[in-house]
């Protein structure tokens, strides 16, 4: 979430509710989400691409908050995921790496069609 004492936040807030009648919680957490899935989408850039994805903050274990998240994000987030201790996530993280090293299944990986519903933020269709 960003700093709400900021005064361009509270400027952009203030024109938010103003012009548009968007509360200032909606807004931040909109923002907190998109930023996330931002981060999220920097990990895979093409098909050949794996990586893990960290959502440490235990705001992320609210079906709520979690819902606010693009599909093709929220897809992968099970509940049996969630909140994770550390030595469960290192190794989940670690059988994950160990898989996707192999190059039969990297190979079946990205011989694989994704879903019809997969979507990437502002488009319909997957990337080239």
């Amino acid at each position: 979430f960003q700093y709400t004492e900021s005064r361009v936040l509270k400027a952009r807030l203030r024109f938010l509710a103003e012009k548009y009648q968007i509360r200032e919680d909606d807004f931040l957490v909109f923002d907190a989400m998109r930023q996330a899935a931002q981060c999220a989408g920097r990990v895979i850039r093409n098909k050949n691409d794996y990586g893990i994805v960290i959502f440490a903050d235990k705001r992320f274990t609210r079906a709520k908050l979690r819902s606010k998240l693009p599909k093709w994000i929220a897809q992968f987030l099970s509940v049996d995921s969630l909140d994770l201790d550390l030595g469960t996530a290192i190794a989940e993280a670690r059988t994950f790496l160990l898989d996707m090293a192999q190059p039969s299944v990297a190979k079946s990986r990205v011989e694989e069609k994704p879903p019809e519903n997969y979507e990437f933020i502002g488009s319909r269709t997957a990337p080239e």
